[in-house]
């Protein structure tokens, strides 16, 4: 078993305040052997086979999306260009094997699919599992659940009637899928999706899905822009709210204290996703409304203690991969504090995601993922941009010399 000695000018452990000055991190396989000061560590490695030196660096743990979309291509038209290889499994696995290995470069270690097509996400899981393909941990979702029509239809997942839903929770668990995502009011995807406005499946339909995810051992999430949606979904237990934009009427938002409180009562997490347009966004409503229409429910929430999750909606129109960072700097414009952020998109994630026992710290017996950066993220989220260094489960993806 290969050890692997990384030198850190300082290592932020993960939870805010946790940092060591002049710290080092020893990797024995996959798993994290030892963290703590330089000399401390360097007793502890004796003769480790592989030393990285990024003293000038800090050493965090690796980035984790919580929404993404691989088979999509992030361009202006991504439906479109979908519909052009679809069918060609290959071609396919081939898009997202190239969308997951840049989101790793970007210093993503975890991601989760929360919508493909054919099953290509929970393939490309196993092939990156096995070391055939390099990406993050991926958790596949496969296609998203949808009403005859509904957003998203075009991945395939349509399904109406609590047998409906029932079946197709029950063929994505059979496909071997690490969640189920259910897409629970009109949206964005599909040109022709209901308003956002609109919740599309009912509360027994709601409580059905819910049950066979649960039946199956596996987590659901609803993807719900309307407050009916939201309520219905927090009502029949869905374990994370996709979006959670409130939204009642046509230009109108109602948000629900009442709702968001027992989110924070039940655990249920909020993953509101980013990419770069958020700042087009602000730019054509203009500041004061854009936030009163979008953006203060992150900090809203995340004062009443809702659990949140960061995604960047990664394969969606206009939204590369590769641009995490992006996601992270709309919650800080939104108010959120940077350490409380690079919690989010580490600790916080992993533990919402189901994963804390596995990654999203830098301690001895969990995954070694992790990333060095120059500079202090705490100060600069935008130092994040360009790792210098990303390892993921022990594996050693990019490195960056100095200079």
């Amino acid at each position: 078993m290969t050890d692997m000695l990384i030198l850190g000018g300082r290592v932020l452990i993960g939870p805010p305040g946790a940092s060591i000055e002049d710290g080092a991190v020893l990797i024995r396989g996959e798993k994290i052997a030892a963290v703590g000061p330089r000399a401390a560590v360097l007793a502890a490695a004796g003769g480790a086979e592989t030393v990285i030196d990024c003293s000038a660096s800090t050493l965090l743990p690796g980035l984790i999306d919580a929404h993404a979309h691989l088979v999509l291509d992030g361009g202006a038209d991504p439906v479109k260009a979908l519909s052009a290889v679809r069918g060609n499994r290959a071609q396919l696995l081939a898009t997202a094997a190239k969308h997951a290995e840049e989101a790793l470069l970007a210093g993503v270690t975890t991601m989760r699919d929360a919508g493909d097509v054919e099953g290509v996400a929970v393939e490309l899981r196993d092939e990156i599992l096995t070391g055939a393909r390099r990406g993050p941990r991926l958790l596949a979702c496969g296609a998203p659940v949808t009403t005859q029509g509904g957003d998203g239809a075009f991945f395939g997942g349509e399904a109406t009637g609590e047998v409906g839903v029932r079946k197709a929770v029950e063929a994505r668990a059979g496909l071997g899928a690490d969640h189920i995502s259910l897409i629970a009011s009109g949206g964005h995807l599909s040109p022709d999706s209901p308003p956002t406005w609109q919740a599309t499946y009912s509360q027994a339909e709601m409580v059905a899905a819910v049950d066979e995810a649960h039946r199956a051992g596996l987590p659901i999430t609803a993807q719900a822009h309307a407050s009916d949606a939201i309520e219905r979904a927090v009502l029949a237990g869905a374990d994370i709210i996709g979006h959670c934009s409130w939204v009642s009427g046509e230009r109108q938002v109602t948000r629900s204290s009442a709702v968001a409180a027992k989110m924070a009562a039940l655990g249920t997490s909020v993953c509101i996703v980013g990419s770069r347009r958020w700042r087009l966004v602000v730019e054509n409503m203009g500041e004061a409304r854009a936030r009163e229409a979008f953006y203060d429910r992150l900090p809203w929430l995340d004062s009443l203690g809702v659990r949140l999750l960061i995604g960047t909606r990664a394969g969606t129109a206009n939204a590369p991969f590769g641009d995490i960072v992006s996601a992270l700097e709309m919650y800080e414009w939104a108010g959120l504090p940077r350490e409380r952020i690079l919690e989010l998109a580490t600790v916080g994630a992993a533990a919402a995601l189901g994963l804390a026992d596995i990654t999203g710290r830098l301690e001895p017996g969990l995954c070694a993922d992790l990333i060095a950066v120059d500079g202090d993220p705490r100060l600069a989220l935008d130092s994040l941009r360009t790792p210098r260094l990303v390892i993921a489960r022990g594996e050693l993806s990019a490195l960056q010399t100095a200079g």
